[in-house]
């Protein structure tokens, strides 16, 4: 295992009393879950926040590790974290989707295919959950799929909840997510790296697509990225959706604090 938290996704800690079970708070995942949010941010913190109970003692709303909306993807959970989020705890199919599978929401309802951006950084988020736990190779989850060896399972969640659910509503343009692993599987610029404007204040983490600002030194360590930063030209961070296609001016080595030189 290599990170729990994803660099491109915002982190937004859910509440880890919706967490865990009798077994264990985490476990290794070998898959993911893909979900429709039915609604948008708001509604998506509402259900992630609550802490309502039912009669019989149960949270009424579950938890999940990945939110993908059309601006940012954040991250309530770290990756190895048994959230509630696929109705299922047992081992039909041969996955149990709460403690095998990671769970990844997308803003939107039904009837509303996913953007282009979501296409996008939900592949990013399956290529880069498969990598933490040692796992290259990608396929649907056809119903009845044992564990091998360095396979990541794509799921939805009517086909793994015990209980009946339409989500994630034919949302999920699988050929096109598809698609977009294939690509990025053969594409080493995905990595995240350090970059940050001439003369600013800030370093940040990019993957190209989305940044977030690097803390210190043992954040990038943690990480596994190089303390090598990029630099860019005043004012072109704020004004380029792709940061990938952005030619360096220069380049410097973090040695003792995370503001330009």
């Amino acid at each position: 295992m290599l990170a729990l938290w994803c660099p491109f996704a915002v982190r937004r800690d859910g509440p880890h009393v919706k967490t865990g079970y009798a077994s264990g708070q985490i476990a290794p995942k070998r898959g993911e879950v893909k979900h429709s949010a039915e609604g948008y941010w708001p509604g998506i913190y509402s259900a992630l926040d609550s802490l309502e109970q039912d009669a019989q003692g149960y949270y009424k709303h579950g938890s999940w590790h990945f939110t993908v909306g059309f601006d940012r993807v954040e991250q309530h959970f770290a990756v190895n974290v048994n959230c509630w989020h696929g109705g299922d705890t047992d081992d039909d199919g041969a996955v149990r989707a709460n403690i095998d599978l990671v769970g990844m929401e997308h803003l939107g309802m039904a009837g509303t295919p996913l953007t282009p951006y979501q296409v996008e950084m939900t592949a990013r988020l399956s290529v880069w959950s498969a990598e933490q736990f040692g796992r290259s190779r990608f396929r649907r989850f056809d119903g009845w799929d044992p564990d091998e060896f360095g396979l990541w399972l794509l799921a939805e969640h009517t086909q793994v909840s015990n209980a009946y659910t339409a989500c994630p509503s034919n949302r999920i343009p699988w050929g096109l997510v598809q698609l977009k692993i294939t690509e990025l599987m053969e594409d080493d610029d995905m990595k995240p790296y350090l970059i940050a404007e001439a003369g600013a204040p800030y370093v940040y983490i990019t993957d190209g697509v989305n940044r977030s600002y690097l803390r210190d030194m043992a954040h990038a360590d943690a990480l596994g990225i190089s303390r090598e930063v990029k630099v860019v030209p005043a004012g072109t961070l704020a004004s380029v959706a792709r940061l990938d296609n952005i030619a360096a001016t220069a380049t410097y080595t973090i040695t003792g604090s995370a503001r330009p030189g």
